[in-house]
């Protein structure tokens, strides 16, 4: 998946020098059921350097020519989840593979942070993991975000660091949102900056969703659910009056 490939580079920043603290544990239950499938055609990429020996890496270049990436669950065992995915190119080619991630502990291949448990708050690590990659990544806030399917509350997580040595600056940061419903992510995107003397390398990756089977009726905040029902209550009593207006004087 393109998850160890194109963002490894900023991957391996961020385990690197940026610490986190965890969270408490809890048990962690998903979200998605088998045949549920999302969709992301919202990809863009930005990369510069003033260096220049320096080349697009190829990773970049895949994630470039990427037309959609589309995700399809195929199992749900207890807190482990598979997934397959296909990656289709814009020259009419694609490529497939499969993975997996628990989302109680956040053992997986080619899926961790693709889906995490559902109905996590702020103030909640991922994952429940003692040490490893992901064991500091803890849910900033839940916010309301719009996408083609409706609005949706999703899990929130915003980081950035900065290191300086003698001769190179690094700076890197990152937000990723997951749907709090199903614990799929929504949207992610990266930043980074390579100051090295007198070359500045940069780059950025975003990505949303843009489809999905599971959310054919887009979900609507509590407010808006009251505003509806208010509506369609309001409605009923007036066609009943006029019903009634009209069987009275007939």
């Amino acid at each position: 998946m393109k998850k160890k490939i194109i963002f490894s580079l900023a991957t391996s920043v961020f385990l690197l020098v940026l610490g986190l603290s965890a969270a408490s544990a809890m048990t962690r239950v998903p979200g998605v059921a088998a045949g549920n499938s999302f969709s992301y055609a919202d990809l863009s990429l930005n990369w510069y350097s003033n260096d220049t020996n320096a080349t697009l890496p190829s990773s970049f270049h895949d994630f470039n020519e990427t037309q959609m990436l589309n995700v399809t669950i195929t199992g749900v065992q207890g807190t482990n989840i598979t997934a397959h995915e296909v990656q289709s190119f814009k020259n009419g080619t694609y490529a497939q593979s499969d993975g997996f991630v628990d989302v109680e502990t956040g053992e997986g291949i080619n899926l961790t942070t693709w889906v995490i448990a559902a109905d996590l708050n702020a103030g909640d690590s991922i994952y429940n993991m003692t040490g490893g990659a992901y064991s500091g990544w803890v849910i900033n806030d839940t916010v309301y975000r719009m996408y083609p399917d409706g609005l949706r509350q999703t899990d929130h997580i915003n980081s950035t660091m900065t290191e300086v040595t003698e001769n190179q600056t690094l700076s890197a940061s990152k937000n990723f949102y997951w749907d709090r419903l199903t614990g799929v992510m929504v949207e992610e995107s990266w930043e980074f900056s390579n100051q090295t003397g007198i070359y500045l390398t940069t780059f950025s990756l975003a990505m949303r969703i843009t489809s999905s089977n599971l959310w054919i009726i887009p979900e609507y905040p509590t407010c808006a659910l009251v505003l509806i029902f208010l509506v369609t209550v309001t409605s009923a009593i007036v066609i009943q009056k006029r019903t009634q207006f009209k069987t009275q004087i007939s």
